[in-house]
């Protein structure tokens, strides 16, 4: 839905750039191969034994899955800004809420036989349950996405896992935009508090898995994504 530079929040595309400039960097690493497991490896030989080892320590513990759960967090986000503005209106959003997110699922659809990384089709249908959501307190939703989150991380299986990581981090942004946090409502000591506790729980917990990455690869991988809500 178009929208007038005055209406525009500028923290949000902001932060909506900075995420995908660290996709872009993250899936740089993942071109040339192909799947899951496969992506697995490739972050395991780059990190063992690699002369680019150091830089690719960083890349997983500040952006490997960071950077797409701020960008689901923004796509949450965006739904209650987009449904909010057109009901000020005195309008329905139900239309335009699912026409607009079954076009991205088709598109994610076309795009998906085109590379396996897709998340275009995985956002497009993880918005169809989120409208019904949009009237739940900030609480019940940051409830709802520590729910779903642990039941992604839990699975076992890496495709499930990155299909059920995008609707958790939605339901948080959902969250943090009713608490005023996404869209630069709270004062920048609240942001620095904010910070120094989330990356005191996260910081340890990705930089702990990576310990475990050559012998025990599902667990550092478990430990890695239990820590990144508190890094993105």
């Amino acid at each position: 839905m178009p929208v007038g530079r005055a209406e525009r929040i500028v923290a949000i595309d902001v932060l909506r750039g900075f995420a995908l400039l660290g996709i872009l960097v993250a899936n740089i690493t993942l071109f040339d191969v192909d799947g899951f497991d496969a992506v697995e490896q490739s972050f395991e030989d780059l990190v063992i034994g690699s002369a680019g080892a150091p830089f690719m320590v960083l890349l997983l513990i500040f952006v490997l899955n960071k950077m797409m759960a701020v960008f689901s967090m923004l796509f949450g986000a965006g739904v209650l800004l987009v449904t909010e503005r057109i009901e000020a209106r005195g309008d329905s959003a139900f239309g335009v809420h699912y026409v607009r997110n079954v076009l991205l699922a088709g598109i994610g659809l076309a795009h998906s036989a085109l590379w396996f990384g897709d998340v275009l089709l995985i956002y497009g249908l993880s918005a169809l349950f989120l409208y019904p959501l949009r009237r739940l307190s900030a609480r019940s939703l940051l409830v709802a996405s520590a729910a779903v989150w642990l039941f992604a991380v839990c699975v076992g299986d890496p495709v499930a896992e990155y299909v059920v990581r995008a609707p958790a981090m939605m339901l948080v942004g959902m969250s943090l935009y009713r608490l005023g946090v996404i869209n630069a409502g709270r004062d920048a000591a609240w942001y620095r508090m904010a910070t120094r506790r989330s990356f005191a729980v996260g910081l340890p917990l990705c930089s702990v898995a990576w310990v475990f990455v050559e012998d025990q690869e599902d667990l550092a991988l478990l430990v890695n994504n239990l820590g990144v809500p508190f890094m993105a």
